[in-house]
């Protein structure tokens, strides 16, 4: 029993500072075409700049780029610019009212969240990007082969979706689980102006939070190996319980003095913090449990 303890201490340990480094870079998701220039006027992909679950809603770059069939289209236009239309309908989406149309565009976008946080950390949200961008009257819009166009509106194709760099501790995953399994013309519309998915906590995260749940436990379970061990009362040159259990206590508050109330999700502080009480359990229960030099003499 006491070194079952003592390996896994010191596995939820590195467990510990293992998953407190996320990759490099953030999580995406491609679709499962790409945008063929008979049937799309362009192709898009967005990138998820923040995630803010205090007001439920994620900042979105959509990068936009035309095909070379608008090139000659807009070149004909000379110096005079042409202005689309965007809109995001049936969400409560911020995004500019008009963009100048070119055949690169970036267009920013807030769109909202649902879900909710009580099963933290195993919540999820979902959400949907919706982009229409109307090109203005004049403009002679390029055919597409393979569509019949019924309006003004750009066919876009989202080639891929991806969190930034600082969302790592965030994941991606497709909104239709059984998406592969639909009609081949649903499974292209999925991704056409529009696109579904949902963000959720990556398994380090999960790890990480586990693991410094879990001390707590470990530290009770090393007092009663030491103390079943040792077959009397802790003597007074050990450190009490109550004395290690506020110094844990303390550590903990450091949190909410040294990262502001605004800041949420977990920074860098909140991971080095979690590493800390990993360490202090770890070293507790090595000290208490492993045998001493004193005892091996005493036992000889």
């Amino acid at each position: 029993m006491r070194w079952l303890l003592v390996v896994l201490t010191v596995a939820v340990l590195c467990t510990t500072i293992w998953a407190a480094w996320p990759p490099s870079q953030g999580d995406s998701i491609g679709s499962p075409g790409g945008a063929d220039e008979n049937r799309y006027d362009g192709h898009a992909h967005a990138v998820v700049k923040n995630v803010d679950l205090r007001t439920k809603t994620v900042s979105v770059v959509v990068e936009v780029a035309l095909h070379g069939t608008w090139q000659s289209v807009l070149a004909q236009l000379g110096d005079k610019e042409a202005v689309a239309r965007v809109s995001s309908p049936g969400q409560r989406a911020m995004v500019p009212a008009e963009v100048p149309l070119e055949t690169r565009m970036s267009i920013p976008m807030e769109i909202p969240l649902s879900g909710e946080s009580v099963d933290y950390p195993h919540d999820r949200y979902g959400t949907a990007i919706r982009l229409w961008i109307t090109v203005p009257d004049g403009i002679t819009m390029p055919t597409l082969p393979a569509h019949a166009r019924s309006n003004r509106e750009l066919r876009l194709r989202y080639t891929f979706i991806e969190l930034d760099k600082n969302l790592r501790d965030w994941t991606l995953y497709q909104q239709d689980a059984a998406e592969n399994t639909l009609p081949q013309n649903r499974l292209e519309e999925a991704w056409t102006n529009l696109v579904h998915f949902v963000i959720k906590r990556t398994p380090q995260t999960l790890a990480f939070v586990y693991g410094v749940l879990i001390l707590p436990l470990l530290l009770v379970l090393g007092y009663l190996v030491a103390r079943h061990r040792a077959g009397r009362s802790w003597s007074d040159t050990r450190t009490s319980p109550l004395e290690l259990a506020a110094a844990l206590l303390a550590v903990v508050t450091l949190r909410q003095v040294l990262i502001p109330a605004d800041v949420a999700g977990f920074t860098l502080l909140d991971k080095l913090l979690g590493i800390e009480v990993a360490a202090i359990t770890t070293l507790t229960i090595l000290s208490h449990v492993l045998p001493k030099s004193a005892d091996k003499t005493g036992s000889g």
